[in-house]
């Protein structure tokens, strides 16, 4: 069974990852997802973006491809008080 998707998806993880796409062709049986458009994917500490993403087996493998980018925003060290010396 086959699934197409379109405008303002929304997939939500339980890891508390959330992708953005435009389009998708899920296979419901097979627990894959097809976007061949490009997608946001909204990490706990940054966005990743690229062009076509595959979701393969209910997400045990995930494949972006095509102008992948990651902006990932780390934690920042804390300052060095006069106690820590």
């Amino acid at each position: 069974e086959t699934l197409r998707l379109d405008r303002d998806i929304i997939l939500n993880s339980s890891t508390g990852y959330q992708g953005r796409l435009s389009e998708a062709l899920v296979d419901i049986r097979k627990g894959n997802v097809v976007s061949e458009h490009p997608v946001e994917v909204r990490l706990l500490q940054g966005t990743l973006n690229a062009n076509r993403l595959d979701i393969i087996d209910s997400g045990e493998v995930i494949r972006f491809h095509g102008g992948v980018v990651m902006d990932l925003t780390l934690n920042q060290p804390e300052p060095i008080t006069g106690e820590q010396r």
